[in-house]
């Protein structure tokens, strides 16, 4: 039997259930087909006789790179009907919530038959707000882990019809949370790294971006410098050899006040100029409608502002100026211990 297996891994967590997973279905005679999703990945042809998913969860869904590309998969219906049956993992720091049943709607919509989802908690990775784990307890998460991976290969092998599900109330505030995260969330936190002084301008964040989101200038000691198209996978803090990039306490500070001020500024001109024209022009009973919606881009635009053109333009360069910098270096998790699986070496993305 064929089995593919799709994934995306950021410090190893994934990956390394991926390769138990495909150690075992190598032992029970299964071909394997594997592909590690970044942003230039492409389905593989042909049909597989059944396929795997796994991934990270982030912020409680899925990784946002992970759900473009599922929109790029043909449809999983075969010729004589049949669906292609699917399973689902993602390895998490301690909660998936809603996570994996997130991508099971997503491929069932898209003709697949997921028979089976689950999670598998590893050693969290979020360095820009928790601290990576000592070695007693980075060990005994990865042996967690790898216990819960074993259990979903067991059920996949047994081709068991079983999903992971959390109490409705968990899935609505997860699903909201996952959403600001896609849309606001996971950019503005890409905009809280900085690299610090102990920069060696090694390329190694760079060329291991899965998403192509941190550009370095081609000139001598030149730092990383984070787009807004970062996917907060955390892979390039946890990566970094010498521990230079951090989540800078002066840059929240500056783009939250960005943020409030251009809200403020914005609203301000909507509510004199453009909500009386609304309030003459459209009915009583559309007029909520419109102007929530109009407050809502507002709002979205003024985020997209701060953490875009004034950082790009401004910020970055603002923040090089001498004795500044050294403000904005500051970062409250530059000690925090970095974590990534065992064994584990980030893949180059850049080619």
């Amino acid at each position: 039997m064929k089995y593919r297996i799709y994934y995306f891994s950021a410090t190893g967590n994934t990956q390394k259930a991926v390769e138990l997973i495909t150690e075992r279905l190598k032992k029970e005679g299964h071909e394997i087909e594997l592909l590690r999703i970044n942003r230039k990945s492409q389905p593989l042809p042909g049909t597989p006789d059944r396929m795997i998913f796994a991934f990270p969860t982030l912020s409680w869904v899925p990784p946002i790179l992970v759900q473009r590309f599922v929109r790029r998969l043909p449809h999983g219906k075969k010729e004589d009907g049949s669906r292609i049956k699917t399973a689902v993992i993602t390895a998490d720091g301690g909660g998936g919530l809603q996570s994996p049943d997130h991508l099971k709607r997503m491929l069932t919509r898209r003709g697949y038959d997921v028979f089976l989802s689950a999670r598998a908690s590893y050693p969290d990775n979020w360095l820009q707000f928790v601290p990576g784990p000592d070695e007693k307890h980075k060990q005994e998460a990865i042996a967690n882990g790898e216990k819960m991976t074993g259990e979903f290969i067991e059920k996949l092998i047994k081709e068991e019809r079983e999903y992971y599900k959390v109490p409705f109330i968990h899935v609505l505030w997860s699903r909201l949370v996952g959403a600001l995260f896609a849309i606001l969330g996971r950019r503005f936190m890409g905009k809280m790294f900085i690299a610090d002084e102990s920069c060696t301008s090694c390329r190694l964040c760079e060329r291991s971006c899965p998403v192509k989101a941190i550009d370095i200038a081609k000139r001598k000691k030149a730092r990383p410098y984070w787009k807004i198209n970062c996917e907060s996978c955390n892979r390039c803090i946890n990566i970094c050899p010498e521990k230079a990039i951090v989540s800078s306490n002066m840059r929240i500070g500056v783009l939250v006040v960005a943020i409030t001020a251009t809200i403020i500024i914005a609203l301000g001109l909507y509510n004199g100029n453009i909500k009386p024209w609304l309030m003459e022009t459209i009915p009583d009973p559309f007029f909520w409608f419109a102007n929530t919606l109009l407050v809502t881009i507002v709002v979205l635009f003024s985020h997209w502002f701060a953490i875009g053109p004034f950082d790009r333009f401004f910020l970055r360069y603002f923040q090089r100026i001498p004795g500044i910098s050294k403000v904005f270096e500051k970062g409250f998790n530059k000690k925090f211990l970095r974590y990534t699986m065992t064994g584990y070496k980030a893949p180059r993305e850049d080619l």
